[in-house]
């Protein structure tokens, strides 16, 4: 049975100096891939319709509800809706709008976006939109995919 010995300098202050940089460059990493992330369980709110940018770029906006369901202090059962706005790009969308349906429930996965823009009365309006990067549908069929 043979062992390894690493020798990482001439002294153990140079091996704790590329642990650390290690260590923190791997929580640059873990942090850079947690930023901005949003993962929600929720159903399809309606039938997904892909259209077309002026570009030639395909895109799916959809609505997606999540519940969160809780007693209340007289012991009602109170479920909480919450509607969240999705766009969906390029060939994910195009998949999105074959397989699924309204009421489907899916798994997605994305970033938070915030824009602003003038409506027709000229009053600024804002808006919270969840840029779709994964998608897993959890709602099961009968005909395999």
């Amino acid at each position: 049975m043979g062992f390894v010995v690493l020798t990482f300098g001439s002294s153990s202050q140079k091996w704790r100096s590329e642990q650390q940089s290690l260590f923190t460059l791997t929580n640059q990493f873990i942090m850079n891939a947690l930023k901005n992330r949003v993962t929600l369980i929720g159903n399809l709110g309606k039938d997904i319709e892909v259209k077309t940018t002026k570009n030639g770029r395909k895109y799916a906006k959809f609505s997606m509800a999540t519940n969160e369901s809780y007693k209340s202090a007289n012991g009602d059962r109170i479920t909480d809706t919450q509607w969240h706005n999705i766009t969906a790009w390029g060939k994910t969308a195009e998949i999105m709008s074959g397989l699924l349906e309204k009421g489907n429930e899916l798994a997605i996965e994305g970033k938070i976006t915030y824009s602003k823009y003038e409506d027709k009365e000229g009053v600024t309006r804002y808006t919270t939109d969840i840029i779709l990067s994964d998608f897993y549908k959890l709602t099961r069929t009968d005909t395999p995919i």
